[in-house]
């Protein structure tokens, strides 16, 4: 039912959009993560008395609809079903979705406990995920301690293991922020 009323959705729109293959499924996951996007912005503007909290969600929020915007230009040139953007987007949707339900108010720093597992000595580092889009490869990564006060922010967390990197943007607004990243293979 819902996938009729995606599909309905997106061929009333204006814009001139592809549905072969899994451009199809790329078109129906955007306007997908895009309804939610807005939902769950409109909520928290309707119930935020924390100005803090509204602060993180516009943040989370315009960071959101930047991913969705690169997955969608990306899905329309290529073929492929897996859009790390998307991915992106799907997982700070989820950070919205707890801000939105929290009924507390929000620090300007908190408490984090990240942790990795499985643990094998990887080096932990983290950026604000605002550089991580716009500096590239002037990246200064800071290493990350278990415990360490960080300011409420969206932050790309990095794993760096022996064989690969795991990058995994993360949300700090709960205190303590509590996180456990997986990895495999690394």
């Amino acid at each position: 039912m819902s996938l009729v009323f995606l599909f309905i959705s997106c061929t009333n729109t204006k814009e001139n959009i592809s549905y072969t293959g899994s451009s199809q499924f790329s078109d129906i996951r955007y306007l997908e993560l895009e309804s939610k996007r807005k939902q769950l912005i409109q909520k928290v503007k309707n119930d935020a008395e924390d100005i803090e909290k509204l602060r993180l969600s516009n943040e989370v929020n315009t960071i959101i609809a930047s991913q969705l915007k690169k997955g969608k230009f990306i899905s329309q040139r290529t073929s492929s079903q897996k859009n790390k953007y998307y991915d992106f987007a799907s997982s700070l949707l989820d950070y919205l979705r707890n801000i939105s339900e929290s009924s507390s108010s929000i620090q300007k720093e908190v408490r984090t406990e990240i942790s990795v597992e499985p643990e094998a000595g990887y080096i932990t580092q983290y950026i604000v995920f605002t550089k991580y889009e716009t500096e590239n490869k002037k990246m200064h990564w800071k290493s990350y301690n278990y415990g360490m006060t960080l300011p409420i922010k969206t932050y790309m967390f990095r794993v760096v293991g022996r064989k690969s990197i795991h990058v995994e943007p993360v949300v700090i607004w709960d205190n303590p922020s509590i996180l456990t990243i997986n990895v495999k293979d690394l």
